[in-house]
């Protein structure tokens, strides 16, 4: 059985949240960037993301599930399991700024 966390957006931020949120916070770019790859468990994140401890990866997934980026599902099995997946109408968007910071990166490195 599966159990999706409603989505609630903070009042303040709306429905509309800007693409620039994706690089506030310093762990932010790293944890969609993962993402952008599909479905991932808490665990695989960690082992993806060196440096970034369990609490702030946790903070991190629940702050970009808050603004709607992010779904978290719990599926009911006998061990507890939680993915984490890009919302499909914020991936496109997501998937694309990505690709572009990641160019960037490219050219500065070969540059």
């Amino acid at each position: 059985m599966e159990q999706s966390r409603p989505n609630q957006p903070p009042s303040d931020m709306g429905h509309r949240v800007p693409l620039q949120m994706l690089f506030r916070g310093k762990w932010r770019f790293a944890v969609v960037k993962e993402l952008v790859s599909g479905p991932a468990r808490l665990s695989q994140l960690r082992r993806k993301i060196p440096g970034c401890s369990k609490k702030v990866l946790i903070d991190t997934l629940h702050g970009l599930e808050q603004i709607g980026w992010v779904q978290r599902q719990e599926y009911a099995t006998r061990l507890r399991r939680v993915e984490y997946t890009l919302q499909d109408e914020w991936a496109k968007r997501i998937i694309e700024s990505v690709a572009i910071v990641e160019e960037s990166e490219r050219t500065k490195v070969s540059s």
